[in-house]
């Protein structure tokens, strides 16, 4: 094995290096390990790998060495951007991933929303709790759809429902509300942010956060809407996906993909929750599997002890995700409900 040379050697960092050997397994072996990590740790991992060009077999064998004694072929790596998005798009839809790969272009101006979104959602919801509604859209609107969802179940309704209607108007850094985020935080953070900021649609940026949020805070809040804003409230609940929106939704012939896609302990959760609260989905996706699937499915749901709501509605999310991801990479089709 030749040696690597020093310079690369010394330049190498143990996440560049974690971030090569995760290169090497390709998107669909590094995607369980890519979802265990937080995102602060997604965001280390996508600055280092696309900070790399290209590694030479030399280098590649010393780190996989390193790492796993061995090395499967003898080749050099290209890595960088794309090979982050790639990866990233295992576990993240793409407005995500090209969100985090934006944040890398200016680390510094993102760090104050890294930590923000790192903070527990109990903590960051005290913090907001006292802050003016415009503040705290903005907030809301430069944290992930789940962070942001987190964060909400935690604000006083009132306050919570002010902010989302605040998002009606896509939030700007100007002057003014600078100065009064200034009092939560680093001012030197956001200085370069004013002319910078871009936000997505209001009606895609909170049917994000609606479709994290548990069914009761969501109805509070659609309800607010609704009355405030009807046409965005019409807008936000057709982005929306919620797991009750599946039999409007998803076409018959799909349901048996998404059942194949989804981990069967997640799947009966999620439907024993739907059929808890009465939902058309459960019978509408055992309706749609062979018969002897669906009369095992239906004996395990009722043998299923009764499901915490969260842990009910975290399940939901998941498949919902998965149903997302399908339609993203063009293996299934959504229904319009409004065509």
């Amino acid at each position: 094995m030749g040696a690597r040379p020093p310079a690369v050697q010394a330049e190498l960092s143990r996440t560049q290096k974690a971030s090569i050997v995760l290169a090497v397994l390709g998107p669909d072996a590094a995607a369980p390990i890519l979802k265990e990590l937080t995102a602060a740790q997604l965001q280390r991992f996508a600055l280092a790998i696309t900070g790399l060009r290209q590694v030479p077999n030399a280098v590649l064998e010393d780190v996989i060495t390193e790492f796993l004694e061995e090395l499967a072929g003898k080749r050099d790596l290209t890595t960088g951007t794309e090979i982050a998005r790639q990866l990233l798009g295992q576990v993240m839809d793409d407005a995500e991933v090209s969100r985090l790969l934006d944040r890398l272009s200016a680390p510094t101006e993102r760090m104050v929303w890294d930590q923000l979104g790192a903070m527990p959602p109990p903590n960051l919801a005290r913090i907001l709790q006292v802050e003016h509604p415009q503040t705290i859209a903005v907030i809301l609107s430069e944290l992930r759809a789940s962070e942001a969802a987190a964060v909400l179940e935690y604000i006083e309704p009132e306050i919570g429902q002010r902010a989302v209607l605040r998002l009606s108007r896509p939030p700007r850094l100007s002057p003014d509300v600078s100065a009064i985020l200034s009092k939560t935080l680093e001012e030197n953070l956001l200085a370069d942010m004013r002319d910078k900021l871009s936000v997505a649609k209001p009606a895609d940026m909170i049917a994000g956060m609606m479709n994290n949020l548990s069914s009761n805070v969501r109805a509070l809040m659609l309800e607010r809407l609704s009355d405030e804003t009807p046409d965005l409230s019409a807008e936000v609940q057709k982005v929306m996906f919620t797991f009750a929106d599946i039999a409007k939704r998803v076409a018959e012939r799909d349901v048996s993909q998404i059942v194949r896609s989804v981990d069967e302990d997640t799947l009966l959760t999620a439907l024993k929750t739907s059929d808890d609260m009465r939902l058309a989905t459960t019978p509408f996706i055992l309706g749609n599997i062979s018969k002897r699937l669906a009369e095992r499915f239906a004996e395990q749901i009722e043998q299923l002890e009764e499901v915490p709501q969260k842990a009910g509605e975290q399940a939901q999310a998941i498949v919902i995700a998965a149903i997302q991801k399908l339609a993203q990479d063009g293996e299934i089709t959504l229904i319009d409900p409004h065509a």
